[in-house]
């Protein structure tokens, strides 16, 4: 805090520089002035009419500092018999000199200020009696006066070199200069962990989303003051190649672990705001994360900076966190469709939830780092549809590989429940091979922290067990209406091809495999006679290998197909309506939020 109040003080007083400085040398001339005029004019008269000792002192000083408004004036005011005349005594010679910004120079400023030192200081003999009863040459009170001026003129000299006084006082690089400690420790350089901006920027860093994230970027300003010492004052240039190279280190640093947080604080608020409001308090009590990410952004302020300056070279920190950032959220969508690749069709929730977070953190990234690449742009490079004539996709792969390898010959629908159930596994039913998740995937390209991840893993596995209406509805979430076409399509011709390939052949075989005859048994058999009345006469039919791996199985698949379908019209259907009920009226308001 510091540091940063110092910075700007700095920056404040460089803008102000012009103006300020003309204001002060207006005021110092006129405070000097004042003192000489005013508050020694009656003394010096005094000293020259009764011609004391002390007079050729003050008639000095008069003479080094005094002002007047034209050189007869300066004779006039210099001259013995003026100063005796009683017009002399009776004027107020206060304003006796013109208004202008014309301090004294420095020269001038130091031998009055060593004069006034020795006339007021009370070793001095003219400020002792010299009787017991006389009174000194120098009153207490023009004594206390010119104590006074010397303790205020004091200022004056840094006051009229402002620029280099500022530059001075906001000078921080012995914060890092430390060649005295090496000499102690006897080692050749301390590692950058034990460098004050680095441990300062640091601590900051871990503090996360707090008041302090906005004065991040302080510590660093001390490697610029290092530099200029340096080059300027040392005149050593490998101390200046040192400080660059520990200042790249940082820097590179700081932008990996600021971007890191970024991204995490805006996955986290995104995944909050798509869950329930009254999970949130829980989840806040519980997640650290999460509860910063509920508060105020203390990263934005860092996000617009764009006139960083390190070592004389313009930083537009915007633009490199915006790369940053770019290549975070493409990363975060690449491993939601490679965890919806590696497995069945059923985590299609949860990659609907994955990019509706993404898409979110788009949003709030977007609003301090208005040149990120739209939303879209990076999911079709992620889902590898970038190509003009491109009419696939990763996820529309993924899904018509899984509704025709897995899901139609390995699940049966259920009418009652509307969904596809698993059975338990048969020997022509293996299950289909798919890609290998992703390792040790970070907690921010998820949903921001652990326990989001784990909560919306809860959330998918809420969703059920086997694909219903909640799993075409995201299917189509993150397919649009042109990938569930495609998806149609694909399997409108697996189920047009199963026909005169696989069931034709069937049913020839079934054709020839049933008897000629089979009369219908009477009663009087019971029903166990009947039963094995047929079990007799469709004995072949029975013992034919491919009926349950072929023929039934085969039937599953065109019925289950035919079901697919039908479910993704339903979702399709309900969407359109969705989307129907949004239209306005005739000449009225557009919808708020579209469908």
């Amino acid at each position: 805090e510091m540091l940063s109040m110092l910075d700007s003080l700095r920056s404040a007083l460089r803008r102000a520089e012009g103006r300020a400085e003309a204001l002060l040398r207006h005021s110092i001339h006129e405070q000097t002035q004042a003192f000489v005029h005013g508050a020694l004019g009656p003394t010096t008269r005094k000293a020259v009419k009764h011609d004391k000792p002390l007079k050729k002192a003050l008639l000095g000083l008069r003479g080094l500092a005094a002002d007047f408004p034209s050189r007869e004036a300066r004779a006039e005011g210099m001259d013995e018999a003026v100063l005796r005349s009683k017009e002399f005594k009776a004027g107020d010679h206060a304003h006796d000199f013109p208004p202008r910004a014309a301090p004294p120079a420095m020269t001038q400023l130091w031998l009055l200020r060593s004069a006034v030192r020795a006339l007021s200081d009370d070793r001095s003999l003219f400020a002792q009696k010299s009787s017991l009863l006389a009174e000194p040459d120098l009153s207490r009170e023009v004594a206390k006066e010119m104590r006074s001026f010397y303790v205020q003129s004091a200022h004056f000299e840094p006051l009229l070199q402002l620029s280099a006084t500022v530059e001075a006082l906001s000078d921080v690089s012995f914060l890092w200069t430390r060649e005295f400690y090496l000499e102690l420790c006897d080692v050749v350089q301390f590692p950058t962990s034990m460098s004050l901006p680095w441990v300062l920027t640091e601590h900051v860093l871990r503090q996360r989303n707090t008041p302090l994230m906005p004065l991040l970027l302080a510590p660093l300003g001390v490697y610029n003051c290092c530099a200029d010492a340096a080059l300027r004052q040392h005149k050593q240039q490998h101390l200046y190649a040192e400080i660059e190279g520990e200042l790249a280190l940082v820097f590179e640093q700081v932008l990996f672990t600021l971007s890191e947080q970024v991204f995490a604080h805006c996955k986290t608020r995104a995944s909050l705001m798509l869950l329930d409001p009254a999970r949130l308090g829980g989840i806040a009590a519980a997640d650290d994360g999460a509860a910063q990410a509920l508060g105020r952004n203390w990263y934005a302020p860092l996000l617009a900076e764009r006139t960083l300056v390190l070592l004389g070279r313009p930083i537009d920190l915007a633009a490199q966190l915006t790369v940053r950032m770019g290549a975070m959220l493409r990363s975060s969508v690449d491993i939601a469709i490679s965890r919806f690749e590696s497995k069945e069709l059923l985590a299609v929730v949860e990659l609907q939830a994955a990019l509706r977070a993404c898409r979110l953190t788009h949003v709030l990234l977007r609003e301090g780092l208005p040149d990120l690449d739209e939303f879209e742009e990076v999911l079709a490079e992620a889902n590898e549809a970038v190509g003009f004539l491109s009419f696939s996709s990763r996820i529309l792969d993924k899904a018509t590989r899984d509704a025709i390898d897995d899901l139609l010959p390995n699940c049966a629908y259920r009418q009652d429940a509307v969904l596809f159930d698993r059975p338990p596994p048969t020997a022509f039913t293996p299950p289909p091979e798919r890609d290998k998740a992703p390792r040790s995937t970070p907690p921010h390209l998820l949903f921001g922290t652990s326990p989001l991840n784990a909560e919306y893993a809860m959330l998918a596995a809420a969703a059920g067990t086997g694909f219903g209406p909640r799993h075409a509805e995201a299917l189509l979430e993150v397919l649009g209406e042109a990938g569930m076409q495609a998806l149609s399509r694909a399997l409108s011709e697996h189920l047009a091809a199963l026909l005169p390939h696989s069931l034709s052949s069937y049913v020839l075989a079934l054709q020839e495999a049933l008897p000629a005859e089979i009369k219908q048994p009477s009663h009087v058999y019971g029903a166990a006679g009947c039963l094995g009345y047929y079990e007799a006469k469709l004995l072949d039919l029975r013992g034919y290998e491919e009926l349950h791996s072929g023929v039934l199985h085969t039937f599953r698949r065109l019925g289950n197909g035919v079901a697919l379908v039908r479910l993704l019209e339903a979702a399709l259907g309900t969407r359109s309506t969705f989307a129907l009920g949004q239209l306005p009226v005739e000449g009225g308001q557009p919808p708020l939020v579209a469908a």
